[in-house]
């Protein structure tokens, strides 16, 4: 386990041998671009330019690493938010001991693990878009992503509605915050991972808890997804009800009659003690 003051080293660069020359030292408690606190990572990977170029990757930096492919998605939704990177595949090595992460991984075709689809074909979908902050909803402040062409956009491929639970930069009490917008979400935790990445490098989010629901079909993400009360040891589904399959089979039509299928993911992420040294504990339903 980390202490409190532990360090990585770290960059976010196109090959290895800029991050050796460039890389600087993070703190994994305080810094503002820290994706964690239990681990140090060093990443390589393939990202997708918004003039569509695939080009490499290689990150290093503070993270929580217990599950490489929410580490992945974490990584990539941060690098969405810091370059406009749309992060396509992840090769990840993680290790716990201060500036312990000099490691090269190597990207391999077979084994890489996939973050942010390349780009759905056909016109784009649009989803409504919003951030709200303590407490708030997104009811009054709704907009309109295009998936495509949005530089914030986690994907192309479905709409998503998330609540979080989140501490700020002082690291004091934790606030409740509301987000939509487009996503990739074949995956519930690395929905919810990829969105706390991108939090984490826009709003300076520490992300503690999560809930997300996804969907497909234009603006079909209006729903209203809880958290349960910090502390309760309790979870709670979302505001849609039932269990649901991980294909689109639910057909519906929303207030304004439009058509779509719910892919209706709810992932629920506990906190416990362990949070308090930096673990996110995640639990589904």
């Amino acid at each position: 386990m980390f202490a409190p003051t532990a360090e990585c080293n770290a960059c976010v660069e196109g090959d290895v041998a800029s991050c050796n020359r460039n890389q600087a030292t993070q703190c994994c408690g305080t810094s503002e671009h820290s994706l964690g606190k239990t681990h140090c990572a060093s990443a390589v990977g393939k990202y997708r330019d918004q003039s569509g170029n695939v080009l490499d990757a290689f990150y290093r930096g503070c993270i929580d690493c217990t599950d490489k492919k929410a580490a992945c998605a974490a990584i990539g939704g941060a690098l969405k938010a810091r370059k406009g990177w749309s992060l396509e595949k992840c090769e990840i090595e993680c290790c716990t001991g201060n500036k312990c992460n000099t490691q090269t991984p190597v990207l391999l075709e077979d084994s890489a693990i996939p973050v942010f689809l390349p780009p759905a074909s056909g016109p784009s979908l649009q989803c409504h878009y919003c951030r709200a902050s303590l407490g708030r909803t997104c009811d009054t402040q709704l907009q309109t992503q295009v998936c495509k062409d949005d530089r914030d956009s986690l994907g192309t491929r479905h709409c998503f509605s998330a609540v979080t639970r989140y501490r700020g930069q002082d690291q004091g009490y934790t606030r409740e915050g509301a987000i939509r917008g487009c996503i990739d979400c074949t995956d519930e935790k690395t929905a919810c991972a990829a969105i706390g990445g991108l939090l984490k490098e826009d709003q300076k989010w520490n992300v503690v808890g999560c809930e997300v629901v996804c969907c497909t079909g234009n603006k079909c993400n209006t729903q209203k997804p809880t958290l349960p009360y910090p502390g309760s040891g309790g979870s709670r589904t979302s505001t849609v009800k039932g269990k649901f399959p991980t294909t689109p089979t639910a057909s519906y039509n929303d207030a304004s009659g439009q058509e779509g299928n719910h892919i209706l993911f709810s992932a629920v992420v506990l906190t416990t003690f362990a949070l308090a040294m930096g673990n996110i504990l995640y639990h589904f339903e």
